[in-house]
C-alpha cells in the first residue's frame, strides 16, 4: 500500500490542465472521473490530481494534476484507469483542445 506522505515537490515538477464538457453525460463522468481521481493519486509520482467543476458553466470540468517528474507523468499515461478514462472522454465534447504541461521552481506560499 503506498504511503499517504505526499512526496517533496520537485524544483520542475510538471503540472498539466485541461477542459471537458460532460453535457447530459454526466451520469456516466462522474462515477468514471471519481475512479479516475482515486486511482491516479495511488501512483507513484502523483503529487495531486483532482477535477472541479466551472461554477459558471455546470457540466464543464477541468482536470488539475501535478507529478514529481515527467517519467512518472508518461507512466500515467499508460494505466488500465486511463484507458478507460480516454473511451468515456470520446464521448464528450472537448472544450479545450490543449493539454498544457507547466514546469516551474518550488512553490511558495502567498
Amino acid at each position: 500500500s503506498r504511503s499517504t506522505t505526499r512526496p517533496k515537490a520537485a524544483a520542475t515538477e510538471p503540472a498539466t490542465g485541461a477542459a471537458f464538457n460532460a453535457g447530459g453525460r454526466l451520469t456516466v463522468w462522474l462515477p468514471t472521473a471519481a475512479t479516475m481521481a482515486v486511482e491516479t493519486r495511488k501512483e507513484d509520482g502523483c503529487l495531486a490530481y483532482a477535477f472541479y467543476e466551472d461554477v459558471e458553466q455546470p457540466g464543464r470540468f477541468r482536470v488539475y494534476e501535478e507529478w514529481t517528474g515527467q517519467p512518472a507523468l508518461s507512466a500515467h499515461f499508460e494505466t488500465d484507469h486511463m484507458a478507460v478514462f480516454r473511451a468515456v472522454l470520446a464521448g464528450l465534447t472537448i472544450t479545450a483542445n490543449t493539454v498544457q504541461k507547466f514546469e516551474g521552481g518550488p512553490k511558495h506560499d502567498l
